[in-house]
């Protein structure tokens, strides 16, 4: 039987059972349309995703996948689907160079990017370029129905990764403000429950990043610190050990912005982020 929920009329959300690393959730997948169907983002490869898609389509047509990013979790069975489906597969050039570290000689049929219009069934689907999380992320955007496919720009429950090497802090926070702009009804996220009141939800992350900010700024205010410093100070026993490395990075992408907008500097110059040591650039321990 196929883990599937109706989100929406002509919108099916299918969850395969997938265990996902310690800490992460199940990535959602978003069948639109009602004979001709698009797929939103492809799962973890192989089994039971492959099986449970299929199931989900039935005889219907597969016309297209649009894929929100290039990470494991949202890529995976593609190739598989457009082989048993004749679909394309579509997703943003920016994201071409990760997909072809993962998966090798898997290729979207093509790019997509700001403003191209698509139709599944009743629905207009509308490309959003939202970077952050990756270079080239994207959501989906049914204006009609105000209704926001987020990928992992926006998450029903939790935070998303944001740092080095894919992801970039400043772009992120600018993508959830265009997001916020839209005033959507509804968020589909890429992973964790729907998000029946999307502007409260975005206020939220925006919210979090920021306080995360003025932490690393205040855990600077009493002297350098290391990478390593700040994980301690910040998260130590408060979150899932299997999100330490997610909690480094993210880290790293605070430290990023901050330093490209002058308010944290770091030593030796030439040290990759993991190596440095950090200070702050003013007395004043909330700069920003």
């Amino acid at each position: 039987m196929v883990n599937q929920e109706k989100v929406y009329p002509g919108i099916i959300l299918v969850r395969p059972p997938v265990k996902p690393p310690p800490g992460w959730d199940i990535p959602n997948l978003y069948l639109i349309g009602d004979e001709n169907l698009t797929l939103i983002d492809a799962g973890y490869m192989g089994e039971p995703t492959t099986s449970m898609i299929l199931e989900a389509l039935g005889d219907r047509k597969l016309e297209r996948i649009l894929i929100t990013h290039g990470h494991r979790d949202h890529m995976g069975t593609a190739e598989q689907m457009r082989e048993a489906k004749g679909c394309e597969v579509l997703c943003h050039e920016a994201d071409f160079p990760l997909i072809e570290g993962r998966y090798g000689g898997l290729a979207p049929n093509r790019a997509v990017s700001e403003g191209e219009k698509f139709k599944a069934g009743s629905f207009e689907i509308e490309v959003i370029e939202t970077p952050g999380h990756s270079p080239g992320h994207l959501c989906f955007w049914i204006k009609k129905q105000r209704i926001l496919l987020s990928g992992d720009l926006v998450v029903g429950s939790g935070t998303t990764l944001v740092g080095p090497p894919d992801g970039n802090m400043r772009l992120y926070m600018d993508s959830l403000r265009k997001v916020r702009k839209l005033d959507p009804a509804l968020i589909l996220p890429g992973h964790g429950p729907v998000v029946k009141d999307p502007i409260a939800k975005i206020d939220e992350l925006i919210e979090h990043r920021l306080l995360r900010e003025i932490t690393i700024a205040k855990a600077l205010a009493t002297g350098p610190k290391t990478l390593k410093d700040l994980l301690n100070a910040i998260y130590l026993g408060l979150i899932h050990p299997g999100l330490h490395g997610a909690a480094v990075c993210t880290i790293m992408g605070h430290l990023e912005k901050m330093i490209e907008e002058s308010n944290v500097d770091f030593e030796p110059k030439d040290a990759p982020l993991d190596k440095a040591t950090y200070r702050l650039m003013s007395k004043d321990p909330l700069p920003f």
